[in-house]
């Protein structure tokens, strides 16, 4: 029970890694597939407030961004594991 806290801290930070990935550099997959999924989404969906973000021409360096800041906690769980394992 140790070590418990540190690997799952490790696998997420492995999450947040892969997420932070795909957020970087495939940017326009994730664009295009919300965009895709927005147009053949029932009307009601598309009527939510801020559903409309995805067609903005700032919304790939918002989701860059994010996977920056992805990667940025990832790194900080990773040192917090660090710490862990060598106490």
């Amino acid at each position: 029970m140790k070590y418990a806290t540190p690997i799952a801290a490790i696998v997420v930070a492995l999450a947040l890694g892969l997420y932070g990935w795909l957020l970087l550099f495939k940017t326009s997959m994730i664009v295009n597939t919300a965009r895709h999924t927005h147009r053949h989404s029932p009307a009601w969906i598309q009527n939510w407030p801020f559903h409309r973000m995805i067609f903005k021409p700032w919304y790939p360096a918002y989701l860059r961004c994010g996977g920056i800041f992805a990667w940025l906690v990832a790194i900080c769980l990773l040192l917090i594991a660090r710490i862990n394992l060598l106490h």
